[in-house]
């Protein structure tokens, strides 16, 4: 029920504003007439006015017409309707005026003039003519009748034709109203008319160029949004994809492939999609295929129909795809790469629009391409370099020189290398030159001038000031600005020069006095036997006893100078043994101290348990005698205190403040140290570098063998002396001599506290 009252009630819709009005209300007129029909049939019924069968066939055929109506119009039909509907009311109404209401005098027949009116709204002018053309003759007809005495004697009241001319007076008057007001309708509807026609143009091209514009938003959405993904994209396959996947997606295709140039100067597939995923790993080079193409003309490319283009790679099977479009992914004016998109075969087709969205697509492309390649070169260089600045960091790190490098006024730049905590350097930005004495500023500044003046490197050897260290220098030119100082620390080298000059100076020096003593002693022995021959053949009261008697004591005395050259030489005849050097300490200053040797005060500070040394008795026990004595006679005076001391210690030695002789590169292991240190004059650096030289004596009344014995005597045991004095301060002895263990490290002995004080440094 619902459903047939929504097809009588609604009216169809038309796009036509007008057709859409004369659907509304000829609608709304139908309903109406549907309603309104059947109950004045109810009505006249029930008031026995028309009970006969012609009024029951009438109405009936009256419905039907309007049903007949109705649906012409849900079919669409609407101007067949509303003629159907305005020719049945207009039919029923002039029946109704004959049959029943009284002809042209009745009130029926007066409602012809809303005919007319109905058929100018919903026909218009034309309709309006016709109704009232009709209306009139039926008028015409009706009075006709009337005059004739034809209609029901009851209902002529009036004369006909007078009832005609008021009727056509009415209906001209209604006809004229009716046309000025269509006449007006119909010019406002036109303009209206011509008006929604423009807006609907308006409208229709409002709605293309908002899709024109949603579709460039689209694009340039999508190539802004690329650009922000490729831009974050470091991975060549990865900006390699997103280029491919964006250009499927701009162009509405399915498959595609990018090719990039490689070293062998062909075109190799990097990124397939769609068809070309599977099995699809062609090279192709220059002008061969679309790739080839595209790669020789550095142009895009677009082909409706890939296995009809002439130009078609035969190794491509057919049927795979249709339309495709190619263009050249470039770097400056290089061709690097081909990107292609394609649609399935029977598909859509590309068009111009999609040409030049994707040959601009391509250019931001090969603009992310150049950026990754940039970036991951960059990369590469950056690790190269940091892998380079490790390793040189590594290297300055081992390398024991201080490396600075300054700019021309001599301000730091950098600083490295282990030497930066031995020389008091200044901060980076401060001077080098504000650091030196006014010798050694000038002495740099002009090495830095003729490295820059002549690009060559220079070289000199200083001694820092206020210190003991020499180093020797290099200035190196970096440029026009810049150069690269490399301070070496060569003093360890330089005491190491020393000490083997002075071995070898000793060592020559032992082999002269060794052959010289030993001829000498030689002679002194044939000398002493002729005298000891001519004493025994001379009476015992004779006068040349005592001559004699001289001469044999002078030869043994120069007998006991030829023994000490051969100790100082080493060539002495000795028998080793296993002696404690605590003992033959305390037993040779016992015998000191009966001899009152000056004004010295001999103090002992020997370490308890000390292992035993392998040397000759009597020269150990020179060696001692030799220190000690020197060590008393150095005494001022008025006295001082010499102080003799025994240790157990473990080479190889670091001296850096004493001299090592004859001991240089004492290898590793137990050694015993006799230390002898005195409270004496001291000795000045040219002194203590001469004292082991022969016959070389501060003494008036010395001859200069007795520490050259000692040096000779050490040497020959194995170990070395180092010596370390300062003017008016005193002297300090120390001999290394190896200890004598049994094999095993771990059975020397520990040391023991001594209630004794420590020794102080004579320096």
């Amino acid at each position: 029920m619902w459903r047939l009252l929504k097809t009588l009630l609604v009216p169809p819709l038309y796009d036509d504003y007008e057709q859409d009005r004369r659907s509304r209300l000829g609608t709304y007129i139908l309903v109406f007439l549907l309603v309104f029909t059947p109950a004045a049939a109810v009505i006249n019924y029930v008031l026995a006015r028309s009970r006969d069968q012609t009024w029951q066939i009438g109405v009936s055929l009256f419905l039907v017409s309007l049903l007949i109506s109705r649906w012409l119009m849900q079919k669409r039909q609407l101007h067949a309707a509303l003629v159907i509907m305005l020719v049945t009311l207009w039919g029923m109404l002039n029946w109704s005026a004959y049959a029943y209401a009284g002809g042209v005098s009745s009130a029926v027949f007066t409602g012809n003039l809303v005919v007319v009116v109905l058929a100018g709204l919903l026909l218009g002018r034309p309709g309006a003519t016709v109704s009232a053309a009709l209306t009139i003759l039926a008028g015409l007809v009706l009075a006709a009748i009337e005059q004739a005495g034809l209609l029901p004697l009851d209902l002529a009241t009036r004369s006909g034709w007078s009832e005609w001319v008021t009727n056509v007076t009415y209906l001209l008057c209604v006809a004229t109203a009716l046309f000025f007001f269509v006449d007006t309708y119909e010019h406002v509807l036109h303009r209206w008319r011509m008006n929604e026609s423009q807006l609907r143009e308006s409208n229709e091209q409002l709605r293309i160029n908002s899709a024109r514009l949603r579709a460039q938003n689209e694009v340039l959405a999508t190539l802004q949004q690329t650009t922000v993904d490729l831009l974050n994209r470091r991975e060549l396959s990865d900006v390699l994809s997103a280029i491919l996947d964006r250009a499927l997606f701009l162009c509405q295709a399915r498959n595609g492939f990018i090719y990039l140039l490689e070293a062998d100067n062909l075109m190799h597939l990097r990124v397939p999609r769609g068809v070309f995923a599977a099995d699809y790993s062609e090279v192709f080079s220059k002008g061969v295929g679309l790739t080839g193409k595209i790669w020789a003309q550095g142009e895009p490319l677009l082909v409706t129909n890939y296995d009809e283009w002439a130009g078609r790679d035969e190794r491509i099977a057919t049927g795979q795809f249709g339309a495709i479009l190619g263009v050249p992914l470039s770097s400056g004016q290089e061709v690097v790469g081909v990107l292609v998109v394609t649609h399935d075969r029977g598909g859509a087709t590309f068009s111009n629009e999609d040409l030049q969205l994707l040959t601009n697509f391509a250019e931001m492309a090969s603009i992310a391409l150049d950026n990754v390649r940039l970036l991951n070169a960059a990369e590469e260089e950056l690790a190269v370099r940091i892998r380079a600045e490790a390793r040189n960091e590594a290297l300055l790190r081992a390398i024991p020189d201080l490396i600075m490098q300054v700019d021309r006024q001599g301000n730091y730049l950098d600083v490295r290398g282990q030497e930066q905590g031995v020389l008091p350097l200044a901060s980076l930005g401060q001077s080098l030159l504000t650091e030196l004495p006014p010798a050694l500023r000038r002495k740099v500044e002009g090495a830095m001038d003729r490295a820059l003046s002549t690009h060559n490197m220079q070289q000199f050897v200083c001694q820092w000031p206020q210190t003991e260290r020499h180093y020797e220098v290099r200035v190196i030119a970096l440029g026009e600005a810049e150069l690269l100082f490399i301070w070496r620390d060569i003093s360890e080298q330089l005491q190491t020069e020393r000490a083997l000059r002075e071995k070898h100076k000793m060592e020559s020096l032992g082999m002269l006095a060794g052959g010289i003593a030993h001829d000498f002693n030689n002679m002194l022995t044939s000398i002493l036997s002729q005298a000891s021959l001519v004493a025994n053949q001379l009476p015992a009261d004779d006068k040349l006893q005592k001559n004699v008697g001289r001469m044999v004591t002078s030869a043994e005395r120069a007998s006991d100078l030829t023994r000490q050259l051969l100790a100082y030489a080493g060539k002495a005849d000795v028998k080793p043994e296993l002696i404690d050097l605590n003992k033959l300490v305390r037993d040779n200053v016992s015998m000191l101290e009966s001899m009152n040797i000056g004004k010295a005060t001999i103090e002992l500070n020997l370490r308890q348990k000390l292992p035993p040394v392998q040397a000759a008795r009597g020269q150990l026990q020179q060696l001692v005698m030799n220190l000690v004595i020197n060590a008393a006679e150095a005494l001022p005076e008025s006295g001082g205190i010499v102080r003799i001391a025994t240790s157990l210690e473990m080479g190889p030695f670091a001296l850096p403040e004493t001299q090592l002789i004859g001991g240089v590169g004492l290898p590793a292991g137990p050694y015993i140290c006799l230390e002898v240190r005195d409270t004496g004059r001291g000795m000045s650096p040219d002194t203590v570098e001469r004292i082991f030289d022969p016959f070389f004596t501060t003494k008036e009344t010395g001859h200069g063998l007795g520490l050259s014995a000692t040096l000779g005597i050490v040497s020959s045991f194995g170990g070395g002396i180092a010596v370390s004095s300062t003017p008016a301060i005193g002297s300090l002895f120390r001999v290394y001599l190896p200890a004598q263990l049994d094999g095993n490290v771990d059975n020397i002995p520990e040391p023991e506290i001594n209630n004794q004080p420590a020794p102080e440094d004579a320096s």
